[in-house]
């Protein structure tokens, strides 16, 4: 085999390898890329159930201060709601009580 022949294999050989290289690069690229995704779509997610949860904390919270607010309230109605119940429904002495 003579120089130039072994310089032309030498190159074949070399720019299989280079090409190679490059396509395990590009699909080490993608690969992280589809990761990255995949992370970001996971952080997102954590990001919009921790926000739901603080939002829910935070309205239970008021919730709870507008029920010890009106709790006395309620209380009094219910009270008057059963003096008005055990009152009769029709006068003692009219007609249609006869």
């Amino acid at each position: 085999m003579d120089k130039d022949a072994a310089h032309k294999w030498l190159g074949w050989v070399v720019a299989a390898v280079l090409a190679a290289q490059i396509y395990f690069v590009r699909e080490i690229v993608a690969a992280e890329v589809l990761f990255a995704v995949a992370f970001v779509m996971l952080a997102l997610a954590f990001a919009v159930f921790y926000g739901l949860s603080s939002f829910g904390i935070r309205v239970l919270g008021i919730a709870e201060s507008l029920v010890t607010a009106s709790a006395p309230m309620v209380r009094r109605g219910v009270r008057q709601l059963d003096r008005f119940s055990r009152r009769p429904f029709r006068r003692p002495r009219s007609a249609t009580a006869r």
